[in-house]
């Protein structure tokens, strides 16, 4: 399972790595995905792969500068995340309903965005250590 998970992963990065060809943000995708697939990679290498010890934490964790890299990486994320979503001052008047009210599609809300990244960012914060 853990090798299917570093394949599919895999793939993700990939396409991360095509879609950053269009602009950055996309690069923190591709970090994410190659976590994602590290973190795999040493649970399938694990010694205590597939056994009770292994489930509950007790396997190898891979090069710690790696894994301490990825934490600061995904640590100041975070922080840097939860700083932008800090609601600013709103515009009166600057929608463009009949009554003044915004009407804002899924894609015209980039807070949506940053919360999912933000949560998939917590989600790493709390796998790396874990693994």
């Amino acid at each position: 399972a853990w090798a299917g998970g570093a394949v599919v992963f895999g793939a993700a990065g990939l396409r991360g790595l095509w879609a950053a060809r269009a602009g950055r943000r996309h690069l923190h995708h591709l970090v994410e995905a190659g976590a994602m697939v590290y973190m795999a990679a040493v649970m399938a290498a694990s010694p205590a792969a597939g056994s009770a010890a292994h489930a509950h934490g007790h396997g190898t964790s891979g090069p710690p500068v790696l894994t301490g890299a990825l934490l600061l990486y995904f640590a100041g994320y975070v922080l840097l995340t939860g700083v932008r979503l800090i609601p600013g001052v709103a515009v009166a008047g600057g929608g463009a309903g009949g009554d003044g009210a915004a009407t804002a599609g899924w894609g015209d809300r980039p807070e949506l965005a940053r919360a999912c990244r933000l949560a998939m960012a917590i989600g790493m914060l709390a796998m790396l250590p874990a693994m």
